[in-house]
Order: C-alpha cells, then structure tokens, then sequence
C-alpha cells in the first residue's frame, strides 16, 4: 500500500499491510508505521512533493521483495 503520512497509514500498519510511506515535514522517526515491512521516502526538502513517481514506483517494487 502507499500512504503519505497519517491517519490511513497508521490503519494500514495496525492490519499488518506492507507500506511505502510519504513523508513530508513530519518527524519520520516518531511517525513511521511500526512492526510492518515498510519502505519510507522522505526528501532533503522535506517537502512531499519532491518524491517523484520513479521513486515510489522503486520504493514499491524493494519493498515487494523483502521478507514477510
């Protein structure tokens, strides 16, 4: 699943689900989902929108490949 930060992240996380997860200016440290294979995109910027399509699509297929 590919969530940005917040509350459908979180859920996906408490259902176990795999995650590519957008973060912006959030504290990515404090705020990622827990316990799950997740992959976490987060600019230099801190700015969302900086995370191009290649990147997520990337992110995706990594986490697609790791264990559990």
């Amino acid at each position: 699943m590919i969530y940005a930060d917040g509350g459908a992240m979180h859920i996906a996380a408490g259902l176990r689900k795999p995650i590519v997860c957008l973060f912006g200016n959030s504290d990515a440290t404090r705020w990622r989902p827990w316990h799950v294979p997740h992959m976490l995109l987060q600019p230099l910027s801190r700015d969302v929108a900086d995370i191009c399509v290649e990147e997520v699509l990337a992110a995706w297929r990594n986490l697609n490949t790791l264990p559990g």
